[in-house]
């Protein structure tokens, strides 16, 4: 039917997409820069090879790509990680002479991955958002310390997911940690990061895939448990309706004229209201959420390349968990151990296993993947540092 090669082969989501690619077909090439990445020895991964780390060295993995592209026909490239997806949107004039990139151009992306230029463009959609500050240098940090409450959130301007996030709980540790953040990261005064008032609730999802601005599919899920637990990547998930953050996630989309996938997070405050956290202009995290229920982001992506009239998605199994099992059993011990387990949080530690509960990663067609990710995580385990 095709060719399509995805990148970062360690990622529990690269998994999910070439099962996903690979059971309707599609002839699946997948790339990492380690050697042992769990997708290469997926029975639905054709093919493999090695690029240098992106993060390290962009330029390396450019060229390594390209010469890739060169010497291999393939028709589509799905970039799993932001720091891929940046570099090949980036790239994407001199990458589309030799494959179709389904996504938008790097200036768009842009405006939904750097959070300064994102609360700019919800000011006027009437999107909620934490209260945000903005630091030019340290002295305006001193300046501005009594405008901020605790606990607070710092962030660097263009990450996305758990990375770049720090929590503080007093004026004391947030002058500590922001300074430490401008020297580990060598950020410049125009890369400061901002400040957020922490947001108590549940944080949900709505992810969507847009064709040239008219949205074609969605679907949202809450999490459920997260690790860290103190706000990183969901270990376990449930799929979902809500419409009124759905709403606000597809107009703030349709603003930008979007083309492709994107997952818009936010944070369900007690009596409901959505207040947005940030944009994830790539494939998510927790993307098999979608697939299991109903709605293979993947695949349609793979067919939004093409230019092809894409089938709207709008219906989806609801109720339906997923868990990415390694790090949700991490997750798990840290709630226990740090007694900060809610009554639903205890519900769902004794709900391991259900048929309406499926795993990220194990499949019994498919299984010497599970075997390789119980690897990394003993490596892990043992080396918790590294």
């Amino acid at each position: 039917m095709g060719t399509a090669l995805i990148t970062n082969g360690l990622s529990p989501k690269s998994l999910v997409c070439a099962r996903s690619l690979g059971k309707h077909g599609i002839y699946v090439i997948v790339c990492d820069c380690k050697r042992f990445a769990p997708t290469f020895f997926s029975k639905y991964c054709r093919e493999y090879f090695l690029y240098p780390d992106p993060e390290k060295y962009p330029g390396g993995f450019v060229d390594t790509i390209l010469s890739f592209l060169k010497r291999k026909k393939v028709d589509v490239i799905l970039p799993m990680n932001s720091v891929e997806t940046l570099l090949i949107c980036k790239h994407k004039d001199k990458l589309s002479k030799y494959v179709k990139v389904p996504f938008v151009n790097y200036e768009k992306v842009m405006l939904v991955h750097d959070k300064k230029s994102l609360s700019e463009i919800i000011t006027n959609l009437d999107i909620k958002a934490p209260t945000t500050h903005y630091i030019k240098n340290i002295q305006d940090l001193f300046e501005k310390m009594h405008k901020i409450s605790y606990p607070a959130v710092i962030k660097l301007r263009k990450s996305t997911g758990s990375r770049g996030i720090w929590y503080v709980n007093s004026k004391q540790e947030l002058l500590i940690t922001y300074r430490k953040v401008i020297k580990n990261c060598s950020l410049s005064s125009e890369e400061y990061p901002i400040i957020q008032e922490y947001i108590s609730g549940t944080g949900a999802g709505v992810s969507m895939l847009f064709d040239r601005g008219k949205m074609k599919a969605k679907f949202s899920h809450l999490r459920l448990r997260e690790y860290p637990i103190s706000g990183g990547a969901s270990t376990l998930r449930i799929s979902i309706q809500e419409e009124k953050m759905e709403q606000l996630a597809r107009k703030l989309m349709e603003t930008i004229g979007w083309h492709g996938v994107v997952m818009v997070e936010f944070k369900l405050t007690k009596d409901g209201t959505p207040i947005l956290i940030e944009v994830n202009p790539r494939i998510w995290g927790s993307i098999n959420e979608a697939v299991a229920s109903g709605v293979d982001f993947p695949f349609l992506l793979y067919q939004l390349a093409f230019e092809r009239e894409i089938p709207e998605v709008l219906d989806y199994k609801i109720g339906l968990k997923t868990r990415f099992i390694f790090n949700d059993i991490r997750a798990i011990l840290k709630l226990i151990l740090s007694f900060k387990t809610s009554s639903i949080q205890l519900k769902n530690i004794f709900t391991l296993f259900s048929k309406n509960l499926k795993c990220d990663v194990l499949s019994l067609e498919d299984p010497v993947p599970f075997l390789i990710y119980f690897f990394w995580a003993i490596k892990e385990l043992l080396n918790p540092n590294r």
